[in-house]
């Protein structure tokens, strides 16, 4: 009887690896399957005839997004990440620095010496230790900073630090940052840009009693504040104390008494002073609210415009 044996020969990809993993592979055709299959970098290192910093030269040579293809492996020592952050080169940099690989001490050096993009591209990696960021928030560049105030893992202590910085944006994103705590918002509710101050204002918010006693004070106070948009932002907000919100029913801004005029939690009594607005457009967003007492609805039935007069009966009519 005829036997035939059937043999399955090996696919590129494995007789390179098994290349890679040849002792008796030389040094020089080793850099060359670096330089072929870079997703065989790791293979490469491990070689007894290859050191980091052979490995790290031949990874150097690489195109911008070959390189990114070796990195990509968990597997690469971090001798040999360390030895090409060492480097230089603003691609390199970047590479290493978004590498799922890459140790602290790595991150570290790539923080304190690398360019702008590489030190970007640390703090925009998802995990990130608490040294790290703290380095971050110290960086010259206010792009580092920003990016570190908007971390998930940014803590307490570092975001009350970096919303006291020097630049606007960085204090922009600790405010924008969901784990920012009421008291740092609060704090930056005096803030001398006004994108920060109604970026606070949106952002106030709180589930206890105390925390809500803070969140009205903090409302009522940005009530005066100079820019429309601030005091628009506090007409809308569902907390604003109803004290407040008969200041701002007489605002001077139609924008700010529209907003209230069209906030869901608006009293009937701030509601009551609006049925007089000067602005129509303001009278007509009362006609639908839900917390429209009689005496508005009946203020409303005698007003001077028909286009209120109309909403009204079409609301009666249902």
């Amino acid at each position: 009887m005829l036997v035939s044996w059937l043999i399955d020969p090996l696919t590129p990809s494995q007789t390179l690896l098994a290349e890679a993993l040849d002792p008796e592979t030389s040094a020089d055709r080793l850099v060359a399957l670096v330089r072929d299959a870079p997703g065989l970098a790791w293979a490469v290192a491990a070689h007894p005839r290859m050191s980091s910093q052979r490995v790290a030269a031949a990874l150097a040579e690489l195109s911008r997004w070959r390189l990114s293809e070796a990195l990509r492996s968990s597997r690469l020592p971090l001798a040999v990440l360390d030895a090409l952050a060492r480097m230089g080169g603003e691609d390199i940099e970047r590479a290493v620095a978004s590498a799922a690989a890459t140790g602290d001490s790595t991150l570290a050096h790539l923080l304190a010496s690398g360019t702008e993009v590489a030190r970007l591209s640390v703090v925009y990696r998802s995990t990130l230790s608490a040294p790290l960021l703290a380095r971050a928030a110290i960086d010259p560049a206010w792009r580092i900073r920003a990016r570190a105030a908007q971390h998930r893992m940014a803590g307490p202590t570092l975001l009350a630090q970096l919303a006291r910085d020097s630049d606007p944006e960085v204090r922009h994103a600790v405010v924008r940052n969901p784990k920012t705590p009421l008291s740092v918002l609060i704090a930056c509710a005096d803030d001398d840009e006004s994108d920060v101050r109604y970026a606070v204002v949106t952002r106030l918010t709180s589930h206890d009693a105390p925390g809500e006693l803070a969140v009205e004070a903090a409302l009522a106070q940005r009530a005066f504040d100079r820019e429309v948009i601030v005091r628009e932002a506090v007409a809308a907000h569902p907390s604003t104390p109803a004290a407040t919100q008969l200041q701002l029913a007489r605002d001077a801004s139609v924008r700010v008494r529209t907003a209230l005029a069209k906030c869901p939690s608006t009293t009937p009594a701030a509601l009551g002073v609006l049925t007089s607005d000067s602005s129509v457009w303001v009278r007509l967003e009362l006609v639908e609210h839900r917390n429209a007492s009689a005496e508005v609805l009946e203020a409303l039935a005698n007003d001077a415009a028909e286009c209120v007069q109309h909403a009204l009966a079409a609301r009666r009519m249902g």
